[in-house]
C-alpha cells in the first residue's frame, strides 16, 4: 500500500451534482420565527434548471478551487443552522463536516453571531494595533495551553523588545503570534524554529500543514502537481508514509500493542543519527486532513524523548486536532507529551472569521526580530472577540464531554450498520470508518468508501471522504447537534450504508 497507489476516480460539478439527487423535499423559510416549512417540491425540470443555472455561473471560479474527489463538491449552499445545511433548492443536510472541523459550534451558534454583532458596533478594523480583545486572547491562549516552559536566554539587543515587554507583564515563559489562516501560523512556526536552532524541519508521512507556498512541501499532497516546488529541498525532510503507525493499514503487517509501534523504529534512528542537523519535528497528533489517522500515544512520546536529548523543538499542528474536537482542549498534553510550540487555528474563529496563532516558548519565539510576521487581517477585534467567546463556551460548559458523547454514538451507529465492511475508530468528537472490502484489495477499498460518501451525500448527510488513499470516510459532528439532528443522521447514514451492503451482495 504504497503512496503511489491507485486514486479514487476525479469528481467533476457535474457528476456532482448528479450526485446530489432530486429526492429531499422542498423546504421554505418561514418569516415566523426560525421554523422550516415543507412545501410542494418543485417540478424536477425546474430544478434542474435552478442546478444547471449555479453551475454555469461556478465557472467564474479557478478550478484549482474545486476538490474535485468530494462528492458533495457542487453543491451550492445558501443558509446553516446548527447542524443542518440547506442548499438553493431548499433541500436539507445533516453536516458531519464542519469544514474539516472549523465550525465546532456548527453554524450561526448564537454566543459567536452575538460577540461578533456586538463587537461590530465598537471597534472596526485595526491592523497590528493593540486592543483588549487581542491582549486578553493571548492571555488565555498561554493559560490553556500546554507547552515546554524554558528559562528565558539573554536575547540579542534586536531581539529583547518582546522579551522586555513580557518581563513588565509577570516574566510570562511563553509567547502568542497571531496570523489569519493555518497555513501562516505553520510558517510562523518554522520561522521562530529556524531562528532558534537552524537546520532541517522534519515533517511525518502523511500528514497535512497547509497549501501555501512554503508549507506546500510539508504536506504529503496527493499528487504533485498539487505542489508548486519553491523551497529548498534541503530545507525540510518529508518521512515516508510507509513508516507511519497508521494501525489499520499496518505498514508492517503487525497488531498494537503487542507490535510496540515497531513501524515508528526508523524514524527514532534517524532522528538520533541527524539530530544536529534538524531544526524542529513538526506533527499532527492526529492526521486531520488525512482522516483523524491517530497513531498509538507512545509514538509521539518516545519522538519527544528524542528530540529533548538533542535539544530538537517539537511543534504541534492542532489546527484540527485542538479547541475539543478529539476530546481534549489539546490532544498533545492529552497523549502525554509535551511541545514547545502549538499551533492553533480553525475552530479558534468558530467558523465565522479566520484567526490562528502560534503558543509556545518564549525564547522560542522572541528570536523572531519585530514586523518579522505581520498581517493586515492577524488578530483583528472581531476575530479576537469571537475566539474569546469560543474560549469561554469550552471552558464554562460541557461541549467537549458533550461532543464525545455524540462521536461515541456515532461509533456505536456505523459498527451496527457497516461492521462487516469496515474498522470503526475515531476519539473525542470523531468518528473514522476504514474500508477494507471483501477480499482487502485497494481499489474496492476506494470505491466503497467513495460510493457510501456519494450515498450519504444523496440520502442528506455530508461526510468527509479521507484518508491517503481515500479508503476512508471521517464523521465530525458540530458540538451543538441536537438529538432530532443526531437522530435524522444516524437514519441517513443507515440508508446509505444499505446501498453498500445490497451493492456488495454476491451476484
Amino acid at each position: 500500500m504504497s503512496p503511489s497507489g491507485p486514486k479514487a476516480a476525479r469528481f467533476s460539478p457535474i457528476n456532482s451534482l448528479r450526485c446530489m439527487g432530486l429526492a429531499h423535499e422542498k423546504l421554505a423559510y418561514s418569516p415566523v420565527g426560525r421554523i422550516f416549512v415543507t412545501k410542494k417540491s418543485q417540478p424536477a425540470d425546474a430544478m434542474r434548471s435552478i442546478l444547471d443555472s449555479w453551475r454555469i455561473r461556478s465557472g467564474a471560479l479557478a478550478a484549482t478551487d474545486g476538490r474535485w474527489h468530494d462528492p458533495k463538491y457542487g453543491i451550492v449552499f445558501q443558509r446553516g443552522q446548527g447542524a443542518t445545511l440547506w442548499d438553493v433548492l431548499g433541500r436539507d443536510y445533516i453536516d458531519l463536516t464542519c469544514g474539516y472541523s472549523t465550525a465546532n459550534f456548527g453554524h450561526c451558534f448564537p454566543p459567536l453571531v452575538q460577540a461578533l454583532s456586538h463587537h461590530s458596533g465598537v471597534i472596526g478594523h485595526l491592523t497590528g494595533e493593540l486592543h483588549p480583545a487581542k491582549i486578553e486572547l493571548a492571555e488565555q491562549l498561554l493559560a490553556s495551553t500546554v507547552y515546554a516552559n524554558s528559562n528565558m536566554p539573554d536575547l540579542p539587543e534586536q531581539h529583547s523588545l518582546a522579551a522586555q515587554i513580557g518581563n513588565r507583564v509577570g516574566g510570562q515563559t511563553g509567547r502568542v503570534i497571531f496570523n489569519v489562516s493555518g497555513s501562516r501560523a505553520i510558517e510562523t512556526a518554522w520561522q521562530a524554529a529556524l531562528a532558534h536552532r537552524p537546520g532541517r524541519i522534519l515533517c511525518l508521512g502523511p500528514g497535512f500543514h497547509g497549501r501555501s507556498m512554503a508549507t506546500s512541501p510539508l504536506s504529503n499532497l496527493e499528487s504533485p502537481e498539487e505542489a508548486v516546488p519553491v523551497v529548498n529541498r534541503a530545507a525540510f525532510i518529508n518521512w515516508s508514509s510507509s513508516e507511519y503507525p497508521y494501525c489499520e493499514r499496518c505498514p508492517v503487517q503487525l497488531t498494537y500493542p503487542a507490535c510496540d509501534t515497531q513501524c515508528g523504529q526508523p524514524l527514532l534512528e534517524f532522528l538520533q543519527r541527524e539530530a544536529p542537523s534538524i531544526s524542529a519535528v513538526l506533527v499532527e497528533p492526529a492526521l486531520g486532513a488525512r482522516g483523524y489517522i491517530v497513531p498509538p500515544n507512545e509514538f509521539f512520546i518516545r519522538i519527544r524523548r528524542v528530540t529533548n536529548e538533542h535539544n530538537v523543538l517539537m511543534i504541534a499542528d492542532e489546527i484540527q486536532t485542538g479547541l475539543g474536537r478529539c476530546g481534549a482542549m489539546q490532544l498533545s498534553a492529552a497523549q502525554g507529551w509535551t511541545p514547545d510550540l502549538v499551533v492553533i487555528g480553525k475552530s479558534l474563529g468558530g467558523g465565522l472569521l479566520p484567526i490562528s496563532a502560534c503558543v509556545g516558548r518564549a525564547d522560542v519565539l522572541d528570536c523572531l526580530p519585530p514586523m518579522a510576521v505581520s498581517e493586515t487581517f492577524a488578530a483583528t477585534p472581531l476575530a479576537c472577540a469571537v475566539a474569546l467567546e469560543v474560549l469561554k463556551q469550552l471552558r464554562e460548559s460541557d461541549w467537549i464531554e458533550m461532543g464525545s458523547q455524540i462521536g461515541e454514538k456515532l461509533r456505536q451507529s456505523a459498527a451496527n450498520c457497516l461492521g462487516s465492511f469496515c474498522t470503526i475508530g475515531g476519539i473525542g468528537a470523531s468518528c473514522t470508518i476504514e474500508f477494507s472490502g471483501l477480499d482487502g484489495r485497494m481499489e474496492e477499498s476506494q470505491n466503497l468508501a467513495q460510493t457510501f460518501a456519494s450515498a450519504c451525500c444523496r440520502h442528506g448527510v455530508l461526510v468527509h471522504l479521507s484518508g491517503p488513499w481515500r479508503t476512508r470516510v471521517v464523521l465530525l459532528p458540530p458540538f451543538v447537534i441536537n438529538q432530532s439532528e443526531l437522530a435524522t443522521a444516524i437514519e441517513r447514514l443507515g440508508r446509505a450504508a444499505s446501498e453498500i451492503i445490497q451493492c456488495s451482495r454476491p451476484e
